[in-house]
């Protein structure tokens, strides 16, 4: 058996960012959110680092998910993963490579989109039963917020508490946010149209893998 196989979601098999797309839905039932937002957005812009930058995106989310309740939170997922299906912000290549990899060996996505939206999404394309680590929410009275935001180190920190050995895995991404992880596995490939990103997170890795940049819809 080969080594594992571990897939970046957003950017990757996806082409918009998931988080994004659902949080906008949820902003539109309550406008004066869009304020909010704004304001954390321009703060984020000024952040250098990107563990600030991080947890900016994490407020965002929390301040777009005010007032949502779980079945909300469910519908606004099934409501995501339809409009991606219809505007076709699907990787199919990549689709087509998890697939493959499953094939081969063991296979696991990692994400710092929520799980449940991108377990949802990997259903709708015809890959279920594919693991997925990736962000989880916790209710209060307010409404959802991460309690666990699997982004960076902390992406790097639930792939080896689940035990995988990262020193054999090849590892695909689109996003900087990922050198953590990129610098534990045997092999990164980029899959983006960042030069500037490619260089950085496919030498971090052990060996040098090939870098590939992919058309819109490919």
């Amino acid at each position: 058996m080969s080594g594992w196989s571990i897939f970046d979601f957003d950017g990757v098999i996806t082409s918009r960012d998931s988080m994004t797309v659902l949080c906008r839905k949820a902003i539109r039932r309550r406008p004066l959110a869009v304020v909010r937002v704004l304001a954390l957005l321009a703060l984020r812009s000024m952040l250098r680092t990107p563990a600030g930058r991080q947890r900016v995106d994490a407020t965002i989310v929390a301040v777009a998910l005010l007032g949502v309740r779980a079945d909300d939170y469910s519908t606004l997922a099934a409501d995501t993963v339809r409009q991606f299906a219809e505007f076709g912000w699907v990787r199919h290549s990549l689709v087509d490579a998890l697939i493959e990899a499953r094939e081969h060996g063991p296979v696991i996505v990692a994400t710092a989109s929520e799980r449940e939206l991108v377990e949802r999404f990997l259903a709708a394309i015809d890959v279920a039963g594919i693991e997925v680590l990736g962000s989880t929410l916790t209710s209060d009275s307010h409404g959802l917020r991460f309690s666990w935001h699997n982004v960076g180190e902390q992406k790097l920190h639930s792939l080896l508490e689940r035990g995988i050995p990262l020193q054999h895995a090849t590892f695909y991404t689109d996003s900087l946010n990922d050198l953590p992880v990129a610098e534990a596995c045997l092999t990164t490939l980029y899959v983006g149209s960042d030069k500037r990103a490619a260089d950085r997170l496919v030498h971090a890795s052990f060996t040098v893998g090939p870098t590939r940049t992919l058309r819109a819809g490919e």
